[in-house]
C-alpha cells in the first residue's frame, strides 16, 4: 500500500489505524473504515477483509467516538489470534444515532457567511488535528467537498447507541475469498435491550474470550467463544444490581493451556465493604478462589508466571483515617497483621526489613515476628545491615544497595499472599529523587525482566530488574540491573528552582468517610507566620477519579503556588477511587450531591483550621466534570466559602452528555429511570444561585467531548435570570 502523496489521486486513502501482527512482517490496516490485511511488504499483497465501510455510518476495525472514548480507550477494534490465522474485529453501525449540528465559520476571510453543518456519525481523535475533505450535501441535495475537522455523533443519555457486531475473519488464505464468521453474544446478555463489549483476548487460535456489559453497566460477563460455531458462553458474571456500577473490565489473563484465568473481582472485607482483588477462575470446575484480600484495591494484573505460580500486580493502598474510638479503629484492628498470625500456617512468608529504616520502623516487623512465634508459625526473615562508609553522606544497605525497604505499590503474590516483595532504594531526603510509590511496570515476554517506570513522587526514573536467573531460579527479591533513564538534566534544572511545599493528609467527612487532601504551599510559606494566602481549589470529582496521587508533575498548580504565592488544594472525597467500592458508589445515581458537599465541607475545614489561609479569598476551578462541580459549588445555597469560580467546558445538563458515561453513573433520564436526579444536577435550573457571585465560563467551540451546547444553554438561563458572568469561547 502506497503511503506517500500521489498527485494523480484526487484524495489520498485515509488510514485510521494500523498494527503489526504476531508474525512481525504483516499488517492489519483500517483504511476508509474498512479492514485490510497486508500479508507482505511487497506489492500486490494488500487484501480487503471487509467491504461494508461507509464514511460517517459504518466502520470496521476502528471504533466510533463512544467506544474509543468510554469503552475501549483505543483507536483500534481488531485482535489477531496468536497463530496469525484469524482476526476478530468489531463493526460499528451508527445509522440510527442522532446528529450534532453547529456553526461552521469557514477557514479564511473569504468565507463571507457562516453555515450550519450537520456533522454526524463517526468521529476519531486523529481527525481532530487532520482536516479532511468529505462529501456533504446542502439543503438542495447538491454534493460538495468541504474541509471539516471532525464528524460528530450525538451519543446522548437515553438515546440510540451504535449497533455493534463482532466477527472472526480467516486470514490464512487471503488470496482466495476471506471467510468471515459472526460471533453470537451470550444468551443472558441478548435478553437485555442493549449491551457493550469491553475487551477481547485470544485464548488460543480457536478460542477467544470477550468481556461484555449490559447497557445499564451494573452487570458484566466474561465469555468464551469457540470455533467453528463461535457461540459465546458465559463463564463468570458480576452483578452490582442497584448498588452501583461495575468496572469496564479488561480481558482476563489466561494460563498457557487455557484451563484457568485471572481477573479482577469485588471481594468483601467485613464492614469496610468491597475491594477490587485478583481471583483465579478454573473453567472446568466452574470455581474461583481469591488470590488477594485486604483493605486495598488491585489496579492491574501485570503478569502471571503460571509455571512458577507467581502473579505480579499493581495496587493502591487505602488510607485508614485515625485509629481512635471516634475514628476508624475497627479497620485498624482488621488490618493488624499481628492479629492474623494463625492465617499464615502452611504458607511461605519471607519478611525483609532494614534495621535502621526510619520510615517503617523495624518495631513493625518485630511485633509481627513475636505474634508468629506465639502461634508457632514458621517463616523466613532477613534484617538488612546498614553500612555507612566514611566520606559518604548517606548510608546503604549492605546486602543489597538497591533495596530501601519502604512499603511499595508493587507486590508479588504467590498463591494467597504467600510473599510480598518491596522495591525501592536509599535516596537522600532533600533530593528531588524520592523513594518510588507510583509505578508503571512493563514485563518482557518471558517475564524474566521488567522495566520499572517510577513516576513519582520524585522526578521520574526508569530502571531494569531481573526476576530470575537464566537457569530459572527465582530471585527472592527482584534484582536491580541498571538505570535506563534518571532525567539528570531535568533534576539539574529543577534543583535551581523554588518549588511548592506539598502536604497530604486525610480529613474526616460526613458519613464516617475520609477525604484525601493535598495542599501546595508557596515555597516561602512558614506555618508560624501571620501572613495569609489566597486559596485555590482545583476540583474534578468525577466517579472513579483521583487527584491526590503520588505521580510527579509540574502543572498549573506548581505555577500558582510557586510563582503567584497561592495555596492550592486538591480533595478526593466520596466517589473517588482507591478506597474501595463502598466510598466509590456513594455517588451512584446522584451526581452533583455528595462529591460536591465533600469539597465544600473540607474547604470550609481548611479555612477554619489553617490560619495561613485568607478566608476572604477562596476560589475554585475545574475542567469538564470539574467545571460542573465548580459551578455547583459556587451556586450551593447558603455557602459562603467560595467567592468566585472558573468552569472550563462544564457539563451543565447530563441529558446532553454521552450515554455510556452518564448512564453508568446516573441511569437513564426517562420517566421510568432516574429523571429526578438529572433535574437536580441540571445547572441551567440553578442560574439564580449565581447572583452576586463571580463566574468565568470557558469553552471550545468544537469540543467533541463536552459539546459547546452545554455552555450555551447555561448562558441562556443565566441571561434569562439577569445574572452577570464572564465568558471565553476558544476556537477549537
Amino acid at each position: 500500500m502506497k503511503l506517500t502523496p500521489d498527485a494523480r489521486m484526487e484524495e489520498h486513502p485515509f488510514l485510521l489505524c494500523a498494527e503489526w501482527t504476531n508474525a512481525n512482517h504483516s499488517l492489519l490496516v483500517v483504511r476508509d473504515y474498512d479492514l485490510f490485511f497486508v500479508s507482505d511488504p511487497s506489492p500486490g499483497n494488500f487484501h480487503r477483509i471487509t467491504k461494508t465501510g461507509i464514511p460517517g455510518v459504518v466502520s470496521n476495525g476502528a471504533p466510533d467516538w463512544l467506544y474509543e472514548e468510554e469503552i475501549l480507550g483505543d483507536n483500534k477494534a481488531f485482535w489477531v489470534s496468536p497463530d496469525n490465522r484469524r482476526v476478530l474485529f468489531a463493526s460499528f453501525n451508527d445509522s440510527m444515532v442522532g446528529e450534532l449540528k453547529f456553526t461552521w465559520y469557514g477557514t479564511n476571510t473569504h468565507s463571507t457567511y457562516p453555515s450550519i453543518r450537520s456533522l454526524s456519525r463517526l468521529c476519531h481523535a486523529s481527525l481532530l488535528t487532520l482536516p479532511r475533505c468529505l462529501p456533504l450535501r446542502d439543503s438542495c441535495g447538491t454534493c460538495h467537498l468541504v474541509e471539516t475537522l471532525c464528524l460528530f455523533i450525538a451519543f446522548q443519555a437515553g438515546t440510540n447507541n451504535p449497533l455493534v457486531t463482532l466477527h472472526v475473519a480467516d486470514i490464512q488464505n487471503v488470496h482466495n475469498s476471506v471467510k468471515i464468521y459472526n460471533l453470537k453474544p451470550p444468551m443472558d446478555l441478548t435478553q437485555s435491550t442493549d449491551y457493550y463489549f469491553c475487551d477481547v483476548t485470544w485464548v488460543s487460535g480457536n478460542e477467544v474470550s470477550i468481556v461484555w456489559l449490559n447497557r445499564e453497566q451494573n452487570v458484566s460477563m466474561i465469555s468464551l467463544c469457540k470455533s467453528p460455531a463461535w457461540y459465546c458462553q458465559m463463564t463468570q458474571k458480576m452483578d452490582f444490581e442497584n448498588e452501583g456500577w461495575v468496572d469496564v473490565s479488561e480481558a482476563p489473563v489466561f494460563n498457557p493451556d487455557g484451563s484457568a484465568y485471572l481477573t479482577l473481582f469485588p471481594i468483601r472485607d467485613g464492614h469496610a465493604g468491597y475491594f477490587r482483588h485478583i481471583i483465579s477462575y478454573h473453567i472446568g470446575k466452574k470455581a474461583f478462589q481469591p488470590l488477594t484480600q485486604g483493605l486495598f484495591s488491585v489496579n492491574q494484573i501485570l503478569a502471571w508466571d503460571s509455571e512458577r505460580n507467581k502473579v505480579y500486580s499493581a495496587y493502591t493502598e487505602r488510607y485508614m483515617g485515625t485509629p481512635n474510638a471516634t475514628g476508624n479503629s475497627k479497620s485498624y484492628e482488621d488490618a493488624d497483621l499481628t492479629k492474623r498470625a494463625s492465617g499464615f500456617k502452611d504458607k511461605m512468608l519471607f519478611l525483609v526489613h532494614g534495621s535502621a529504616d526510619d520510615n517503617v520502623h523495624i518495631q513493625q516487623t518485630m511485633l509481627f515476628v513475636k505474634s508468629m512465634a506465639d502461634e508457632g508459625v514458621p517463616f523466613r526473615q532477613l534484617v538488612g545491615t546498614v553500612l555507612h562508609k566514611g566520606g559518604t553522606k548517606f548510608p546503604s544497605i549492605l546486602y543489597s544497595p538497591s533495596v530501601f525497604l519502604r512499603a511499595q505499590r508493587v507486590t508479588l503474590y504467590v498463591r494467597i499472599i504467600h510473599m510480598r516483595l518491596l522495591l525501592s532504594e536509599v535516596i537522600p531526603e532533600e533530593s528531588l529523587y524520592k523513594p518510588c510509590t507510583y509505578h508503571k511496570i512493563v514485563f518482557s515476554p518471558d517475564l524474566r525482566y521488567f522495566v520499572n517506570e517510577c513516576l513519582g513522587p520524585g522526578i521520574p526514573t526508569v530502571k531494569l530488574y531481573e526476576t530470575r536467573f537464566q537457569n530459572g531460579t527465582v530471585h527472592q527479591i527482584p534484582k536491580y540491573l541498571m538505570t535506563l533513564q534518571n532525567n539528570s538534566k531535568l533534576h539539574e534544572k529543577l534543583s535551581k528552582l523554588a518549588l511548592p511545599q506539598i502536604k497530604s493528609f486525610p480529613v474526616q467527612i460526613s458519613g464516617g468517610y475520609y477525604a484525601q487532601v493535598r495542599l501546595y504551599y508557596p515555597p516561602r510559606l512558614r506555618e508560624d507566620e501571620i501572613t495569609r494566602y489566597p486559596l485555590v481549589l482545583q476540583v474534578y470529582g468525577g466517579p472513579g477519579s483521583q487527584l491526590v496521587t503520588d505521580r510527579w508533575k509540574i502543572d498549573w498548580n506548581t505555577y500558582l503556588a510557586g510563582n503567584r504565592d497561592y495555596i492550592v488544594a486538591q480533595i478526593d472525597g466520596r466517589g473517588s477511587s482507591g478506597q474501595g467500592y463502598k466510598l466509590l458508589h456513594q455517588v451512584y445515581k446522584k451526581l452533583g450531591v455528595v462529591e460536591v458537599s465533600d469539597q465544600l465541607e473540607v474547604t470550609d475545614y481548611l479555612r477554619e483550621a489553617l490560619h495561613v489561609v485568607d478566608a476572604r479569598r477562596i476560589a475554585v476551578w475545574g475542567w469538564s466534570y470539574g467545571g460542573f462541580v465548580s459551578a455547583m459549588l459556587l451556586s450551593s445555597p447558603s455557602q459562603d466559602v467560595f467567592h468566585c469560580a472558573i468552569a472550563v467546558a462544564p457539563v451543565t445538563s447530563w441529558k446532553l452528555y454521552d450515554s455510556a458515561y452518564t448512564e453508568r453513573y446516573m441511569g437513564t433520564p426517562n420517566a421510568t429511570g432516574n429523571s429526578k436526579s438529572y433535574e437536580d444536577a441540571d445547572l441551567t435550573k440553578r442560574a439564580s444561585g449565581f447572583k452576586d457571585k463571580m463566574l468565568f465560563l470557558v469553552h471550545g467551540s468544537a469540543d467533541d467531548n463536552v459539546h459547546i451546547q452545554q455552555t450555551m444553554l447555561f448562558v441562556k438561563s443565566m441571561a434569562d435570570e439577569g445574572v452577570p458572568f464572564r465568558q471565553l469561547v476558544r476556537s477549537r
